[in-house]
């Protein structure tokens, strides 16, 4: 097993001055993280029914854990699907779509107990989503670092909003009152510089009986943005840490906005006149102090001791764990200093801190980075990049995306209103009026307007419409679109009226450049082959070794071979599956059968594939060895080009890709064609290996599913089944008009059964 030891920077003393004790050290939490391997992996799967799904489950269990967080592997999760993460415990629950498992690194919340159900859960005709497990971490407590100034432990337990407990270090931060409400903690909370805090926690429970720290359910923790930390870490007044948060993965709230609370922090810690420290944090016990007391939120209140340069000093009690917490001058309820350092002892003394004072924590605080920059300050912020957690979120903003979810252009900083997009912006919108996408508004430089939300809407060159958003809560809506025509390119964008009097709109330069979709009701597969079965495909032989070949990896990817085809299990097309049995001298080729196409359906090809052509492979870099893809309408006469992997780049060094293609970019046709699919790799220079494999071949098209019968019964289409459709059936009785309900030819009493077997309001 690989063990992680979080109880570890025991600080040396600071000889330049003999008012720092020998005896101050920094107060490392005394837990451990323990990260054991757990391989698990879900192989592509799909939903393919019509309602949503669990696609795939799995019990992750570990005897003897009291807690425990999952570190995912490689994992696809595309629109439609979440990840659902369950303690059986507790019933504690986490959901993860593809945006916060990325805020999250790849891991869950810390979760109670020795077993957690993962789920894979898609809605109906969701692209294909795999989800896979790499190890599981657990802590475990390693003894006590105690600092308490005089014979006994006076701290108590306490309850601040605004105090967190900072995991899996163990370390306390604290809400400020910068721009975006982010934390402060101690530097030594990190690892050689190192950020080693992924969660932070509020309203953190008792621990058990045995001392072992418990967890708050998922809606209390908070994954922390790495690009965002700056610190110091030198010694004694040189020891601080600054930090931001994403949003919640449950509520969608920052935790500010959950916990309502800052500290107010201070230039300058003042000179000692009797005041008295508030210490609260997260320190550890030890007897005759109850161990569900353990790594739990306490307070205590002690006189200030000392200032000297950006050190202070206090006799205020501490413990491993407490580092971090705020230094709070009660005289004046601000903040002035981080707690770092021991060096009370039964016998009197003090603790240390780093003094707000300090050079580099004031130069952190006034050049923020990642989610700690504000995009609230200034009336424009062109050409600074700003942490906007998705690319729609970016788009709505008003930004340009920079093409990574923490860099986002933002082009106007200083909005009245934040109005987020929890599921994403759809590509599609169902024709028969199924789509109601979720809106999340917020407070910016103004307040929105309860209920004042609007859907405008427009398609083709049509008239602007307008559709009053649905309140699910003050901040929570939904923009519910109407019937559409099947394949219209439809133009939207939402507003809301701000406390100010203004109309603020989202995307913010709407309606110039509003949000666009299809409307199609998703999305199926018009071919799909995973090479489990022989459906035709024809490996031509043209290299001396490695020619295409169906077959289950044996590799043990020394040189570049996959171990296994894409998801773990199975075939796959692949150059040679012995040993170094690489492409050598000439080209391979791999025709597909004949696939039919219908290109007003707008068809997407997608495949998984696999090349290696440099030197990490044991030969020299062949930047002349490529793979070619290529795709022909005329039984392959003639080809068009889908693409070039290589002759450089990331591409050439191996491991499972994922790409796909427009292929109405492609193919210059309407109607419907058959096409023909190539791949080709060979070598060129005897020296290099060359290893290539495909997987997973999906061509999907877009489509309009049958439509519910009250859409066909609303002959008006104004969402309402009722006495204006019975009228239209009287107008064209005995007539084959649109009016028809039932398709059989003629207009008549059973179209008005039809309409009074489906009145009223369409859902």
């Amino acid at each position: 097993m690989h063990r992680i030891s979080i109880a570890l920077l025991f600080f040396a003393s600071i000889t330049t001055s003999t008012l720092f004790s020998s005896q101050a050290t920094c107060q490392a939490p005394a837990i451990s993280q323990e990260i054991v391997p757990f391989r698990v992996t879900s192989g592509t799967v799909q939903n393919r029914s019509k309602k949503d799904s669990t696609i795939f489950r799995h019990l992750v269990a570990f005897d003897g854990a009291d807690s425990m967080q999952i570190q995912f592997g490689e994992t696809s999760l595309p629109t439609g699907t979440m990840l659902r993460l369950t303690s059986i415990l507790d019933g504690a629950v986490q959901h993860h779509r593809a945006e916060t498992l990325q805020q999250w690194q790849n891991k869950s919340a810390w979760f109670n107990g020795s077993m957690v159900v993962v789920e894979l859960v898609a809605e109906p005709n969701t692209p294909k989503a795999n989800v896979s497990i790499t190890s599981v971490a657990y802590l475990y407590n390693t003894g006590d670092e105690r600092s308490i100034c005089g014979p006994t432990d006076d701290r108590e337990l306490s309850d601040v909003a605004r105090c967190a407990r900072a995991m899996p270090i163990g370390c306390t931060a604290w809400i400020i009152d910068d721009a975006n409400h982010q934390f402060l903690t101690a530097g030594h909370c990190s690892t050689n510089g190192y950020f080693d805090i992924n969660t932070v926690e509020f309203n953190v429970p008792l621990s058990s009986s045995s001392g072992a720290y418990m967890h708050p359910g998922p809606e209390d923790q908070y994954a922390t943005d790495a690009t965002s930390f700056q610190h110091g870490y030198s010694g004694i007044g040189d020891d601080w840490g600054y930090f931001g948060c994403f949003p919640n993965t449950e509520t969608g709230l920052t935790h500010f906005q959950a916990q309502g609370g800052e500290y107010y922090i201070t230039s300058m810690p003042p000179s000692v006149s009797n005041q008295e420290i508030d210490i609260t944090g997260y320190g550890t016990v030890s007897n005759p102090v109850s161990p569900t007391w353990n790594g739990v939120q306490k307070i205590h209140i002690g006189p200030y001791m000392v200032r000297s340069g950006t050190a202070i000093g206090y006799a205020t009690d501490t413990s491993g764990g407490n580092s971090g917490s705020p230094v709070l001058n009660l005289a004046t309820g601000e903040a002035i200093g981080i707690h770092t350092n021991a060096g009370c002892t039964s016998g009197g003394g003090n603790n240390w801190g780093c003094g707000m004072n300090n050079t580099g924590l004031q130069n952190a605080l006034a050049n923020p980075l990642g989610v700690c920059i504000p995009i609230e300050t200034g009336a424009c912020c062109s050409g600074v990049v700003c942490s906007i957690s998705s690319e729609d979120n970016c788009l709505s903003m008003g930004g340009v995306y920079q093409g990574d979810d923490t860099e986002c252009d933002i082009l106007s900083c200083n909005p009245p209103l934040l109005i987020y997009y929890p599921s994403g912006i759809p590509d599609f919108l169902d024709p028969y009026g199924g789509t109601s996408v979720p809106i999340n508004v917020m407070a910016g430089s103004s307040e929105p307007v309860e209920n004042s939300g609007t859907l405008h809407w427009k398609v083709g060159d049509g008239d602007w419409m307008e559709t009053p958003l649905l309140p699910a809560n003050a901040s929570d809506y939904g923009a519910v679109f109407p019937y559409l025509d099947c394949g219209a390119t439809v133009e939207w964008y939402i507003t809301f009226m701000t406390q100010d009097g203004d109309e603020f709109a989202s995307p913010i330069n709407a309606p110039e450049n509003p949000w666009v979709a299809s409307a199609y009701s998703g999305r199926e597969d018009v071919f799909y082959d995973n090479f489990q079965l022989n459906m035709g495909w024809l490996p031509i032989a043209g290299a001396e070794y490695g020619n295409w070949d169906r077959v289950v990896p044996s590799g043990t990817g020394d040189f570049c071979e996959p171990a296994t085809a894409f998801g773990g299990s199975g075939m796959c097309f692949l150059t040679g599956n012995n040993y170094h049995e690489d492409i050598d001298n000439g080209t391979t080729m791999l025709y597909s059968p004949s696939i039919q196409l219908d290109m007003s359906e707008n068809p997407v090809l997608s495949y998984y594939r696999w090349f290696s052509n440099g030197s990490n492979c044991g030969g020299t870099n062949a930047y002349e060895d490529i793979m070619t893809v290529d795709v022909s309408i005329d039984g392959g006469s003639n080809w068009s080009p889908v693409e070039v992997v290589g002759p450089m780049g990331d591409d050439v060094e191996g491991g499972w890709r994922y790409v796909e293609f427009d292929m109405t970019e492609i193919i210059n046709e309407t109607g419907i064609v058959d096409i023909y699919l190539l791949f080709t790799c060979g070598d060129e220079d005897g020296p290099s290996i060359v290893e290539a494999a495909l997987d997973n071949v999906q061509i999907t098209r877009t489509y309009c599913g049958q439509p519910p019968a009250c859409y066909i019964a609303d002959i008006d289409k104004d969402g309402v089944v009722g006495v204006a459709d019975l009228l239209l059936v009287i107008d064209q009785w005995g007539s084959d008009g649109y009016a028809d309900v039932n398709g059989d030819g003629i207009v008549n009493v059973l179209d008005l059964l039809a309409i009074v077997d489906v009145w009223g309001t369409c859902p």
